[in-house]
């Protein structure tokens, strides 16, 4: 998705979120797709951790990156970005927000 909102306003990025005291990683990222993008989802295996705690200008961010399977729904923009859609591996953007191209990569790589 292309953001909306700061930080990184108009590069794009990955789906996500800060997930609360009270909820499950997987019931989050289940609701977040869907509200972001538009998705039904399901987690399939975490991919990576990634705690670098420059990757983010607002605050120390740890990320779990889900490999997931769509169920249904189509692709949609919302309140926090400007555009979404996919992007074939040959095309992806040159810079993405935080550090989503290196999660990309990392998860290419053990492929």
């Amino acid at each position: 998705m292309r953001r909306g909102i700061e930080p990184f306003k108009g590069l794009w990025s990955l789906p996500g979120g800060f997930v609360e005291y009270d909820e499950a990683v997987e019931d989050f990222l289940i609701m977040e797709v869907k509200e972001e993008v538009g998705l039904d989802i399901k987690p399939v295996k975490v991919v990576g951790i990634y705690s670098q705690p420059t990757k983010s200008p607002i605050k120390h961010v740890v990320t779990i990156c889900y490999q997931c399977i769509i169920l249904s729904g189509e692709v949609k923009t919302s309140n926090e970005n400007i555009e979404a859609r996919f992007f074939t591996l040959e095309n992806l953007p040159g810079k993405l927000a935080f550090n989503h191209l290196t999660i990309i990569r990392e998860y290419l790589k053990s492929k």
